[in-house]
């Protein structure tokens, strides 16, 4: 488990990568076990979990606590075997804070790198529109 500590905006911001795992994980087992997830991962040969965030932009600094508390996670997970036996793989997408970019990168997450799973997103509004892509296209989105 890694605890990090930042300092943003004069506000102390706690990475919890054993949070952000456990989510995973049980994401990913309840989302197999009830067949939502929208092709087969057993014919795969990694998980991939597009994860969106602010990585530029105003909330950037944000984004890149979150991509590290992401990666402190998946390697976690992966040294622990991966989840169902498959090594667990990150691919970004930056929604630049902006709803209509965020709507275009998860759009693209599913249809061209063909994730998963969707993770992330820092501002409400762009995570509601993330969520009607998500239902459009039957992916678990946490």
């Amino acid at each position: 488990m890694v605890l990090k500590v930042y300092d943003i905006f004069g506000n102390k911001i706690i990475i919890l990568s054993l949070v952000l795992l456990i989510v995973i994980v049980v994401g990913v087992v309840i989302s197999y076990g009830l067949g939502l997830i929208r092709f087969p991962i057993s014919s795969e040969d990694v998980i991939r979990i597009g994860f969106l965030g602010p990585f530029s932009g105003p909330a950037a600094d944000i984004g890149k606590d979150f991509k590290i508390g992401a990666e402190e996670a998946v390697k976690d997970i992966n040294n622990a075997g991966g989840l169902l036996g498959r090594k667990v793989v990150l691919i970004y997408g930056d929604d630049e804070s902006k709803v209509d970019i965020g709507v275009a990168v998860a759009e693209r997450l599913i249809t061209s790198d063909r994730v998963h799973f969707l993770v992330g997103t820092f501002h409400s509004s762009i995570a509601l529109a993330v969520m009607e892509v998500a239902a459009k296209y039957k992916i678990p989105y946490i």
